[in-house]
């Protein structure tokens, strides 16, 4: 297999064909094909199930995968992207869909499932190898220009390598030569399957726990599977699901993150070796294969979010690559029960065929558009708009653009969520489009006649009085006694309080991130905090993100953190605090230096709602509309100035 350059996008869900489907959907193949028009040189296609006790997202199964891979490839052969499916089963991680157990060399629960699986007998290993197989031999009929068997990560065949998860005391347990044992059957069983002329490649991970698969012993694996000759390239990553956040690490990772874990392995290999670890640009992939060790390098969040990666960046504009920011929205939607790719920065994902920016017309009725408002909503709506050819004014309040997320990046290890506003900066500069800075308007200004359409994207406030979303029946007045010690997220990033010898109080109502970055902003500042949540657990909302748990341990390690869970605000005098619980536990009060509640704002709509009322095209975006987060404010945003071209495009 011969690759044009050294950018890889490895395997990672889509559901783009629903679940447990094969590859049918356009939405599937054109988020492909514009990543290999974008430059890519290999792509490795999402798990496929091999085995009825693991089911994935693709279906390898049945035959009817093979027109797909065919489709797939012809799709994308004219520009020059290679494709590699990737061989998966989870093992105690899977999910069986007829209600049986799932299928594991040991009986040892999952901490994913809560269930314990039932032990691989010698029966069920064969077809489990014969489905890697049926599976392997499906891509060749497909005429795929490979396979990757899946050893990492925690799933089976990691699970057969590691002592954690391999308790066995037959030929496929104990030594190491016996725990690699079936892994390599499998090896051995799918090169006979593609025959010489197929890539076949070896993901492995370093687990990164207590007694797991370290550097030096993968090295161990790396030289045994390449003895065998089998082997044509290693994807080394770092990580699994009883260390998940080191899989797919967010904002607060460095580039090249994993690199240190996986040292060892990648030096015992003579055959390519392929890195990731939140590599986002084509200087940070150079400067990863300077020294020789690693040969490929995977980019995938930095393709979802922008498919031009490399191309953009061989034209000499890299500036106009639009940046991934880790906020993981990838990784929440992709593993939470919608199973449909999302991004934070690209509102084009899973409808590329629609709404990739090549896709914007230029319009043949220009329309003259304003747009109130200098967050990301407005920021993406007059970037679409002008793209097209509108002519767009954006008015902003502030003296600066970039709204919340101008204040949100003060959050430790949160600096980067401001790298989209900076992108969306230049290209509405670069689009023509009119900027007037420290510029309020409101429904009396004469001006709003001079415009077509009317884009508010005014954002949202806190609110006057605090309305629990998990107690709402609780009263809690902000204008009481405590109200002199009472701060809004807005004062604390805006200017951090003093430090004080009580501990502050973060109330936490959302289950998001901005309690956390509030937090940890006053811890260091040395200030203790009671972190005091409504819900059961810490940010359930960031579930999958990889944000919550890394946080919360930098936190604990300072001293300076107690978590208290299922609270409600009852009452705060600026001196002391009480605080009801929702599980039956009595009120309890604490001295208190301060109080920041982190719950529900309002929208900021006052001004789309008067423009309505007197029959302007205006339309609510972002927060205006509704608060939450970045990805909808963009989203939206792109979808406003969307319809406005629909409509003047003739």
């Amino acid at each position: 297999m011969s690759l044009k350059n050294r950018v890889v996008r490895t395997a990672h869900g889509t559901g783009l064909t629903g679940a447990f489907n094969g590859i049918t959907s356009e939405e599937l193949i054109e988020y492909h094909v514009l990543r290999a028009k974008g430059g890519v040189s290999l792509s490795i296609l999402e798990i496929v199930t091999v085995h009825p006790s693991s089911p994935g997202r693709l279906n390898g199964l049945s035959d009817e995968i093979i027109d797909g891979y065919r489709t797939l490839k012809e799709a994308v052969a004219p520009h020059g992207m290679a494709v590699v499916q990737q061989l998966w089963h989870g093992g105690a991680w899977a999910n069986p869909l007829d209600g049986t157990p799932p299928l594991a060399p040991s009986a040892i629960a999952s901490p994913l499932r809560g269930t314990v699986p039932q032990q691989i007998n010698d029966e069920d290993a064969a077809a489990i190898r014969d489905g890697f197989v049926a599976a392997a031999t499906r891509c060749r009929q497909g005429t795929l220009d490979g396979v990757e068997i899946h050893m990492g990560h925690g799933f089976l065949l990691q699970q057969f390598l590691s002592p954690l998860t391999n308790r066995r005391d037959d030929r496929y347990g104990g030594s190491f030569e016996r725990r690699l044992a079936y892994p390599l059957e499998i090896v051995k069983a799918v090169r006979e399957a593609i025959g010489p002329d197929l890539a076949l490649g070896v993901r492995l991970s370093t687990e990164g726990v207590e007694n797991g698969l370290n550097d030096a012993e993968n090295a161990e694996v790396v030289a045994a599977l390449q003895s065998t000759g089998l082997v044509d390239f290693f994807n080394l990553s770092f990580g699994g699901f009883l260390n998940f956040q080191k899989v797919i690490g967010a904002m607060h990772e460095p580039p090249g993150y994993m690199l240190p874990a996986i040292e060892k392995t990648a030096a015992a290999a003579t055959v390519p070796v392929l890195a990731c670890g939140r590599v986002r640009t084509l200087d940070e992939a150079e400067q990863i294969i300077s020294d020789g060790t690693i040969d490929m390098v995977g980019m995938t969040r930095a393709h979802i979010a922008d498919p031009e990666l490399v191309q953009k960046s061989l034209d000499g504009q890299s500036d106009r690559v639009r940046p991934c920011i880790g906020l993981n929205q990838c990784v929440q939607t992709i593993m939470s029960p919608q199973h449909n790719l999302t991004c934070s920065v690209n509102a084009a994902i899973g409808q590329e065929s629609r709404f990739d920016d090549n896709k914007i017309a230029k319009t043949s009725s220009p329309q003259s558009v304003l747009v109130v408002g200098g967050g990301p909503a407005g920021l993406e709506a007059a970037r679409v708009a002008a793209t097209a050819g509108h002519k767009v004014s954006l008015v902003e309040a502030q003296p600066s653009l970039g709204g919340m997320i101008s204040l949100a990046r003060k959050c430790p290890r949160h600096a980067g969520i401001s790298d989209i506003i900076h992108w969306l900066e230049e290209e509405i500069y670069r689009a023509g489009v009119d900027v007037s800075l420290s510029t309020f308007v409101d429904e009396d200004d004469a001006l709003w006649d001079d415009y077509d359409h009317i884009v508010v994207a005014t954002g949202s406030l806190p609110r006057d009085t605090v309305v629990q979303s998990r107690s709402p029946g609780t009263t809690f007045d902000l204008k009481g006694e405590g109200s002199r010690r009472t701060f809004t997220s807005i004062d604390v990033l805006a200017s951090v309080p003093s430090r004080t010898s009580e501990p502050m109080v973060v109330f936490d109502d959302l289950g998001h991130y901005e309690a956390i970055g509030i937090a940890e902003l006053l811890i260091e500042n040395g200030q203790k905090v009671v972190f005091a949540t409504s819900w059961p657990s810490f940010a359930p909302m960031l579930h999958n993100s990889n944000m919550g748990e890394p946080a919360l341990a930098r936190m604990h390690q300072t001293g300076l953190l107690e978590v208290v869970y299922n609270a409600k605000l009852v009452s705060f005098d600026g001196a002391e605090i009480c605080l009801g619980f929702l599980d039956g536990r009595s009120d309890q009060t604490l001295s208190c230096g301060g109080l920041v509640p982190v719950t529900a704002r309002v929208s900021n709509n006052e001004l789309s709602v008067a423009l309505q009322a007197k029959s302007l095209k205006a339309e609510a975006v972002g927060d205006a509309r509704a608060p939450r987060y970045i990805r909808q404010a963009i989203l939206e945003g792109n979808r406003a100035a969307w319809r406005i071209n629909e409509g003047a495009v003739s």
